[in-house]
């Protein structure tokens, strides 16, 4: 999501990707990890994805605008569910 070294990208270069739809997680990945139990091993790589989840939710949105919490929690739990629903 965001590299490392020298592949490194900024927070306005994920933006602008996003915008012209980058995907950063595969459908069959997102089952995988998320049905993942959370241990010792894994538990940064968890947070991590979540932070990066979190990121791609509030890019979303217009800088002008603040969505409300009821619009946030749904489109954060729509990402993060097994079967998002279509719109």
């Amino acid at each position: 999501y965001k590299g490392q070294g020298k592949y490194r990208i900024t927070p306005e270069q994920i933006k602008l990707l996003e915008e012209i739809g980058m995907k950063w997680f595969e459908d069959s990945t997102d089952k995988k990890l998320m049905l993942e139990e959370i241990n010792e091993k894994n538990i940064m790589q968890k947070k991590k994805e979540l932070l990066n989840r979190t990121y791609s939710l509030l890019n979303k949105y217009k800088e002008n605008y603040m969505p409300t919490k009821n619009e946030l929690n749904d489109d954060f739990i729509e990402i993060l569910d097994l079967n998002p629903k279509q719109k």
